[in-house]
């Protein structure tokens, strides 16, 4: 009965203790998880900060043209990535819409999503 009971205690104990770690390993994973996204929108975010003070500078100097190339770049992609295969969602669907009634009257961005597709 004692060796019973001693191996019930120390089943238990192990299980414990299994159950411990592992928890604290999943904390870490998570943390490191949401670091890294943090880290990605932040990095995105610099990146249209960034953007959008050379947008500025380039229409305050009367490069209406520059501004315009830069950000065909950004619009085509997106379009590209989310054709027909991508997401079907309310909002993709309405954006692709968007650019495309805009493609129809820049021709910029209508190139730039020729040369998206040629390219992908």
């Amino acid at each position: 009965m004692k060796k019973f009971i001693a191996t019930v205690v120390y089943l238990l104990v192990g299980l414990v203790l299994g159950w411990y770690f592992e928890q604290r390993y999943a904390d870490r994973q998570m943390a490191e998880a949401l670091n890294q996204g943090f880290q990605q929108v932040q990095a995105s975010d610099r990146l249209e900060a960034a953007r959008g003070i050379r947008a500025i500078q380039l229409t305050e100097a009367g490069d209406k043209e520059q501004a315009i190339e830069m950000f065909s770049w950004p619009i085509a992609d997106f379009y590209v990535e989310f054709a027909d295969a991508g997401p079907k969602d309310d909002l993709t669907i309405k954006m692709r819409a968007e650019i495309e009634q805009f493609a129809k009257t820049n021709e910029v961005v209508a190139a730039r999503i020729n040369e998206a597709f040629t390219n992908h």
